[in-house]
């Protein structure tokens, strides 16, 4: 399947399915960092062992054909992989140590190392890298996440957020706007002139963030937690936007905790994975009212996945790339059969499920609505039905005529005759 080649409501569906599995054997950990281009043709796989492979989608049978762009890190693993937002022959990864690479990839499908920057985490672990116009914003756990400003191929340290930051991300806007989240708050940051204004914090609770999201329009933020729940923040407008709590989603049921999440095609949707049993689930829920839509599962898999390690929803369609702890190395492909989905031809369709109550309107399936229209002329009149003028009873008086009006009226009605009794022949034989 041409995973480029997508229907124009491929974003409406929802990805119920393993359709590949992309493999390696000159990889010798599992992917640990997951992202798909700007224009959906490529994802990018970092792994355990420092490796970074490209995967081309626009080719049929794409699953069973090495990687287009195949490199070595360095000898640490790559904890975050990022496309360029303007650039798509522009690649960055992330290691644990916090050195961050920039890959130039080549038409002919090669990966070549442009320029390399080291963050001075001082040893802390990589939390996030993410990418918007010519800038970048690279996250050490427990380290300041630091700005990056990228002109072609090459890296220059713009600016550093005050504070260490459990999570951090950009959002896709003119102006370089940060969000990150530490010590159970989250808020913003305006990078300019070498420094950040931060925006006011917003308390979270619960436990320490893992990671953030942005949608692609920018006004929606995810923000996973080690307290198992996904919390879904707008964000404000003006030049120093602030934070406001959407939705905080939970399984109430089997208390799952959600180990990645991203933002479907158009932001409409919100993907979390987890690991149950051994095998990965992936739950969406709709962004704009935080109702769940479905809860997959790979039915199909003949082995344990493991734990859950990355994830990245296509920029596209409802397309899902997920990777765990499986042995061999295996990345998989989720996606939609849009034959039976009723959700990519009928707008404003809805599958359910799971059961819930319907409250019917009267006039909820009415074609024709009851109220008048303004506009329509009014309705011709109906002909007149002759009128029998009966003679007044005895008291009966009209004030305005007076009662010798009334008596005269009487005397000229004509009496009634009654009427002819009906005649019937009957024969009764003996």
């Amino acid at each position: 399947m041409n995973y480029a080649l997508l229907p124009p409501t491929a974003h409406a569906a929802v990805a119920d399915r393993v359709d590949c599995e992309f493999r390696s054997l000159d990889v010798a950990a599992h992917a640990t960092a997951l992202a798909f281009d700007a224009g959906g043709h490529y994802l990018a796989a970092g792994y355990g062992d420092g490796s970074l492979l490209v995967w081309d989608l626009c080719l049929r049978g794409g699953a069973a054909l090495p990687p287009r762009g195949a490199a070595r890190a360095r000898r640490s693993a790559v904890a975050a992989v990022a496309w360029a937002a303007d650039d798509a022959s522009a690649l960055l990864s992330l290691d644990v140590d916090g050195v961050v690479v920039a890959w130039d990839f080549c038409a002919a499908g090669a990966l070549a190392e442009a320029a390399r920057l080291d963050l001075g985490a001082g040893g802390a672990a990589a939390a996030g890298l993410s990418c918007a116009a010519g800038v970048a914003l690279a996250c050490a756990r427990g380290a300041p996440p630091a700005l990056l400003r990228r002109a072609g191929k090459t890296l220059a340290r713009a600016a550093a957020y005050p504070g260490p930051a459990a999570a951090a991300c950009l959002l896709p806007r003119a102006a370089p706007v940060a969000v990150a989240a530490a010590d159970g708050a989250a808020r913003c940051a305006v990078f300019g002139g070498g420094a950040a204004t931060l925006g006011p914090a917003l308390a979270l609770g619960g436990g320490a963030a893992t990671g953030l999201s942005a949608a692609p329009g920018g006004k929606l933020v995810a923000l996973t937690s080690d307290d198992g729940a996904v919390r879904l923040l707008g964000v404000g407008g003006g030049a120093l936007p602030a934070l406001e709590l959407r939705h905080a989603l939970r399984d109430h049921v089997d208390r799952l905790s959600w180990r990645a999440c991203a933002f479907g095609a158009a932001g409409e949707r919100v993907v979390a994975g987890a690991s149950s049993r051994g095998a990965v689930e992936l739950y969406v829920w709709e962004a704009a009212s935080g109702a769940l839509l479905a809860r997959v599962a790979d039915e199909d898999g003949d082995a344990a996945d493991g734990d859950l390690a990355a994830l990245a929803c296509h920029p596209r369609g409802a397309i899902v790339a997920t990777a765990a702890g499986a042995n061999p190395p295996v990345v998989k492909l989720w996606a939609s059969d849009d034959s039976r989905s009723w959700r990519a031809f009928a707008p404003g369709f809805e599958e359910l499920h799971e059961n819930t109550r319907h409250e019917e309107r009267e006039d909820e399936f009415d074609t024709v609505l009851d109220a008048p229209d303004a506009a329509a002329p009014p309705p011709p009149p109906r002909p007149s039905s002759p009128v029998e003028i009966l003679a007044p009873r005895p008291g009966m008086t009209r004030p305005e005529l007076g009662d010798a009006a009334v008596r005269r009226a009487a005397a000229a009605a004509p009496p009634r005759a009654p009427p002819e009794p009906k005649r019937c022949k009957v024969t009764v034989e003996l």
